[in-house]
């Protein structure tokens, strides 16, 4: 089908870019130039930007059940977004997400962080790119939910995620537990395991700081959400989304 067309073009594409990367030429501008091209064909001569508004509505018979669908799925959207992006899970690509027809609840079925030191090559990409948000998926939640459902939830998580950071907070000690438990299974092993979990802790905690609304808001409402504008632009930036590796499918 059109989308495995599209799965094959960018892998193609990639591959070749990767053997004359490999020829250490200068080739990033040209690498995205390429994706950028093959990303705006597949979009304008294959894959809609309506593909699962129109799959939801086939399965909802009434305007109720419609818009709870995009409510809910709007704020079980935000979860794994906000977390994966706080984390560096790597692995986006659609199939490893589940989700309800009917009600609109989703769950990742693959999160797997990449915080490990091997990985800075991937933690400079998550930086660009903290989550997807690629066109089939804001027109499922549409301007209103998007703004309204989607970046309030993930405005709620972040402010959680904050007050664990005050003194007494439990982010720390699980934070202790899951990072020593990753170094354990995927970290280079001649880093010692206080130096891993250390500089990961301060990368999760400068990634909640610089996106987290303050907890002590200012007067100038606008302050408040220039971290979560900033999180939301990136992800739904198209120079940003066509340049995802290609089995993300960036077009859905």
């Amino acid at each position: 089908d059109r989308d495995t067309q599209g799965v094959l073009e960018f892998g193609l594409i990639e591959r070749s870019v990767t053997k004359l990367l490999d020829l250490n030429q200068p080739l990033r501008d040209t690498e995205h130039t390429v994706l950028r091209a093959c990303y705006n064909r597949t979009c304008s001569t294959g894959i809609r930007a309506d593909v699962l508004t129109t799959r939801m509505c086939a399965n909802l018979d009434c305007m109720e059940a419609i818009w709870t669908y995009r409510r809910t799925f709007g704020m079980q959207l935000a979860i794994p977004s906000i977390l994966g992006h706080i984390l560096a899970v790597g692995n986006r690509n659609p199939h490893t997400t589940m989700f309800c027809q009917v009600s609109g609840r989703m769950s990742t079925v693959d999160f797997q962080p990449r915080l490990s030191l091997k990985s800075n090559e991937l933690q400079l990409h998550l930086c660009e790119m903290p989550f997807r948000l690629t066109r089939n998926i804001e027109r499922v939640l549409q301007p209103f939910l998007f703004n309204a459902v989607f970046k309030s939830s993930i405005g709620t998580i972040l402010i959680a995620l904050r007050h664990t950071l005050e003194p007494g907070g439990f982010l720390e000690p699980y934070l202790q537990l899951f990072l020593g438990d990753e170094h354990i299974h995927g970290c280079n092993p001649h880093v010692p395991v206080h130096v891993h979990i250390l500089e990961n802790m301060a990368r999760i905690t400068n990634r909640i700081l610089k996106s987290a609304p303050p907890l002590a808001f200012p007067s100038c409402s606008a302050c408040v959400e220039t971290g979560l504008s900033n999180l939301v632009s990136h992800a739904i930036a198209p120079d940003n989304i066509a340049t995802m590796p290609p089995l993300w499918q960036p077009w859905l």
